[in-house]
């Protein structure tokens, strides 16, 4: 007949059989996704904890087999106190994560990189064409071939770069800056200022450019040659913010108070509707029926514009600190939210679901969506990134 284990060596046998139970607790290590990353996130104050247990534990297996008679039970508190000190730091990590993340799932998209030159303020994106302006001028990346090649710097020399944009398919450089309205012809060639008085946005078609001035939304023909009285339109508040609907010809021109609706007739705009903001505008995009205002710490605003006459406010999304531009793509909303990097936020019909946070872009200032690419800059490194909008 085997004798029975001492009392001691009962009471260490089963601290550490709930150790190995621990342990097998812990979830297996999964392979990175290539696109997202910590879909799984398990809680650091599990993973401490079990590791705390175990690391007490065997410090006091080891010291309770030197005593004598040997002092097994002292594996038991120790894992236990092990336990406790791995449980309360993981905690602090996992507060830590939750008010970088907001609660929102931390993604990692693949980017395509290009560095930029100088201080980059302003970004524009149409066909394969991307100007960055800044403190440098304008630098010109072509996104051909799957990658961001430089083409060339514009406007050097240029002072207080605000906003910029390129024409649709014509490719004339329009810039914005503090002095007034520059418009540069395709390839090479000289500026021309068209437009005297600070710039704070921009957009084109083809034949006409449509700048913020102001109070004043000016209509200035692509090619112009020279600074004269253009037709503009006078909103009664300093306009921040300008996006275009070319398939219904509506400029949408957000202020600190409304977003205001705009028809293009010849030279002249015809106010067809307005919605109040109720915040200060940063930014403004359409797509479809759909109208989204970046609007600083109060996030972004969200309308129907499917009657632009009418326009109406569906919601509020509200979980940046701080909502500095924001782009659509498909079913997508992405919001650069400076150093919290970009957040990406799925419409389901007229359901808004945040999907995650890519803090690794870095300080994402500005944010353009284009033909199923997101572009963005990124101020923290001088960087201009490109991703795939359905990643």
């Amino acid at each position: 007949m085997t004798p029975a284990a001492p009392p001691a060596t009962r009471t260490a046998a089963i601290g550490l059989a709930l150790l190995a139970t621990l342990a097998s607790a812990a979830p297996p290590a999964r392979a990175q996704d290539s696109v997202l990353t910590e879909q799984d996130r398990t809680p650091r104050a599990k993973t401490l904890g079990i590791t705390g247990l175990l690391v007490g534990g065997a410090l006091g297996y080891g010291f309770g087999a030197t005593q004598k008679p040997p002092a097994y039970s002292i594996a038991v508190g120790a894992a236990l106190l092990g336990g406790l000190a791995g449980y309360f730091v993981g905690r602090q990590y996992d507060e830590l994560h939750a008010a970088q993340f907001h609660g929102v799932r931390p993604i990692a998209p693949r980017t395509s990189e290009a560095e930029l030159e100088g201080d980059p303020t302003a970004l524009a994106v149409h066909d394969d064409l991307i100007a960055v302006g800044g403190n440098e001028g304008v630098q010109l990346f072509s996104s051909g071939g799957g990658s961001l090649l430089p083409t060339g710097t514009r406007a050097g020399g240029l002072l207080g770069i605000s906003t910029v944009e390129i024409t649709p398919r014509t490719g004339w450089l329009t810039i914005g800056a503090e002095n007034g309205l520059y418009i540069f012809p395709p390839r090479r060639g000289r500026g021309v200022l068209v437009n005297p008085g600070s710039v704070a946005a921009v957009i084109a078609t083809s034949g006409r450019i449509f700048s913020a001035s102001g109070d004043r939304v000016i209509v200035t023909p692509v090619g112009a040659d020279s600074a004269q009285p253009w037709p503009n339109t006078d909103l009664g508040a300093p306009v921040r913010a300008l996006a275009i609907d070319t398939a219904r010809a509506i400029i949408w021109a957000a202020t600190d108070k409304q977003l205001i609706a705009l028809q293009a007739i010849g030279d002249s705009l015809v106010r067809l509707g307005a919605a109040a903001i109720d915040g200060g505008a940063r930014r403004v995009t359409v797509q479809g029926d759909i109208a989204a205002v970046a609007v600083g710490e109060r996030g972004v605003r969200i309308f129907d514009v499917s009657d632009p006459r009418r326009p109406l406010a569906l919601k509020t999304w509200t979980v940046a600190r701080f909502a500095y531009d924001v782009s659509l793509d498909g079913k997508r909303m992405f919001v650069a939210a400076g150093p919290e990097g970009v957040y990406v936020a799925d419409f389901h019909g007229k359901n808004l679901v945040t999907i995650g946070l890519a803090r690794g872009l870095g300080f994402a200032s500005a944010i353009v969506s284009r033909d199923g690419y997101t572009y963005l800059l990124d101020r923290r490194t001088n960087t201009l990134r490109r991703l795939a909008s359905d990643f």
